[in-house]
């Protein structure tokens, strides 16, 4: 379909697609279906053909089902489910479990975390100038910053550079 104009193979694709029904058409579709509905009497008989169909479809009932048969399905659905655990058994299992292998890699992570808060809580509180040449002393100790209690050296790149050299 180019522009408002409208093949009729487009035509039947639009009914096969969303219906005879005109409300049920994309915006901007139902121009171009007007105007070759206007000038040709196959694309007429084509949504003839198709609201007949609609019409029996309505007419149609549904599958009975009966209440035993609902019955079965949930019953079936609801055991096919997986048993509801807590997070904790969940985590508990994935750890266990020998075939993901991951018992090893949550240590490891552990024992790095506590390494960690080790050496932050055990920091020094300050700056010693011994072994230092004075003007990284100097440095060291003017960038010395008190926050929360822990003492962070905070080097100018021009001071580390000069430690290796």
């Amino acid at each position: 379909m180019t522009g408002t104009t409208m093949t009729l193979d487009h035509f039947r694709v639009l009914l096969e697609t969303h219906g005879a029904e005109a409300s049920r058409w994309p915006d901007g579709v139902g121009d171009a279906a007007v105007i070759l509905l206007a000038r040709s009497p196959e694309a007429r008989a084509v949504l003839d053909r198709a609201k007949a169909l609609e019409r029996l479809l309505d007419l149609a009932d549904g599958p009975a089902v009966s209440a035993d048969r609902v019955d079965r399905v949930v019953t079936a659905a609801l055991a096919a489910l997986p048993e509801r655990r807590s997070v904790w058994t969940a985590l508990a299992d994935l750890l266990r479990s020998t075939a993901t292998g991951l018992w090893p890699q949550a240590a490891g992570l552990a024992v790095c975390a506590l390494a960690g808060i080790v050496v932050g809580l055990t920091a020094p509180r300050s700056v010693s100038s011994a072994g230092m040449t004075s003007s990284i002393a100097a440095a060291a100790s003017a960038a010395t910053v008190e926050q929360r209690g822990v003492a962070v050296a905070a080097f100018a790149p021009s001071t580390i550079e000069s430690l290796f050299e």
